[in-house]
């Protein structure tokens, strides 16, 4: 699938890479979602920091799931307020290729919880040997679809026997090291992935309030 993302070019409302947080072109709109209710976790013992010597408070346990479920509560009652005014719902498309069970398993995550917010969701399951032109159309006729406002392309897709290779993916940080000398950090797992999906359900909605012009 080389080439893939350059040859969509701008074709794209709101494409959303299933292992990245979407991309943002305009202002963060989060704070008319999602407001903080509760205050981080923090444990009970203190760090010595060895950079300085000097004994600091212990870190902030940054959990997401609390911020997710704020999330989801938020944006549950702004599609029902939605729904109320205008009668329209904000719409999901989801492209799968081939038969990975990682692949399908966090998907199906995705459409349990765009369930119970109330966003539509469409997919599309592509053979593991389909083209990228085919992958294109698929995204290009979900784009030109005005009731889909975010369109997945699960990762990861078919390797091109020509792509790059030689990468492999590491954590960034020893957690039980990190803790120590950090002021903040979010628990593995439980942290950022809970989050995740729910910031995509946020920016789903908001794509959809702005093609409905709806405030």
């Amino acid at each position: 699938m080389v080439g893939f993302w350059h040859r969509l070019g701008n074709k794209g409302k709101a494409l959303y890479s299933a292992t990245l947080s979407p991309p943002c072109s305009s202002p963060l709109t989060l704070p008319h979602i999602w407001v903080p209710t509760q205050t981080p976790q923090r444990p009970l013992s203190s760090g010595f920091h060895r950079a300085t010597g000097k004994t600091q408070s212990a870190a902030e346990i940054m959990s997401g799931k609390p911020i997710a479920k704020d999330i989801n509560l938020r944006v549950a009652a702004e599609i029902s307020r939605m729904k109320a005014a205008i009668g329209r719902l904000p719409g999901l498309a989801v492209v799968l290729v081939g038969y990975r069970e990682d692949s399908h398993a966090y998907v199906h995550i995705n459409l349990k919880a765009c369930n119970e917010v109330g966003i539509k969701t469409s997919i599309v399951q592509l053979p593991q040997d389909c083209t990228q032109d085919r992958l294109i159309d698929v995204v290009s006729s979900f784009n030109s679809n005005p009731s889909v406002h975010g369109i997945i392309v699960q990762l990861p897709l078919p390797q091109d026997p020509n792509s790059p290779r030689g990468f492999r993916t590491t954590d960034d940080v020893c957690y039980e090291e990190a803790i120590k000398v950090v002021s903040a950090i979010t628990p593995v797992p439980g942290g950022v992935g809970p989050a995740v999906i729910s910031m995509l359900l946020s920016n789903t909605l908001d794509s959809a309030k702005r093609a409905y012009g709806f405030t």
